[in-house]
C-alpha cells in the first residue's frame, strides 16, 4: 500500500496561514486534498491514517469557507474535489460527501 506523508503538508499549510488570506489558504487546503485523491486513484487505497488526515483537511477547508463571503468561496473547486472523491477509498468518499452536506446546511443557516 502506498504511503503519503501528511505531516509535512500540514506544517507547510500552517506556515502559509501566517501570510495567506483565508481564501488563498482554503484553495491550498483543497489543492492538498485533491492531490491526495489523485494519489488514491493512481496507487490504490492509502493507509487509513492518511485518509483520515485528508478528511480532516477537507473539514478544515469547509469550516474556513463558512467564514468567507459567498463570492470568495471556491465553489467550483469544492465541487471538483467532491466529485473526484467519489469511489475513492473505503468510506473516504462517504466522509467527504457527509462533510460537504453538513457544510451546505451550515451555509444555508448563516
Amino acid at each position: 500500500m502506498p504511503t503519503l506523508k501528511t505531516a509535512g503538508l500540514r506544517a507547510a499549510l500552517r506556515q502559509y496561514a501566517r501570510v495567506a488570506s483565508p481564501e488563498a489558504l482554503m484553495h491550498a487546503e483543497l489543492d492538498a486534498v485533491a492531490a491526495g485523491i489523485r494519489c488514491m486513484a493512481e496507487s490504490g487505497d492509502l493507509e487509513e491514517s492518511v485518509s483520515r488526515s485528508l478528511e480532516r483537511l477537507w473539514a478544515q477547508a469547509l469550516k474556513r469557507g463558512l467564514g468567507l463571503p459567498e463570492d470568495e468561496v471556491p465553489w467550483t473547486q469544492l465541487e471538483s474535489v467532491r466529485h473526484r472523491s467519489q469511489g475513492s477509498g473505503w468510506g473516504f468518499s462517504d466522509e467527504i460527501e457527509a462533510a460537504y452536506q453538513d457544510f451546505l446546511a451550515a451555509w444555508a443557516g448563516r
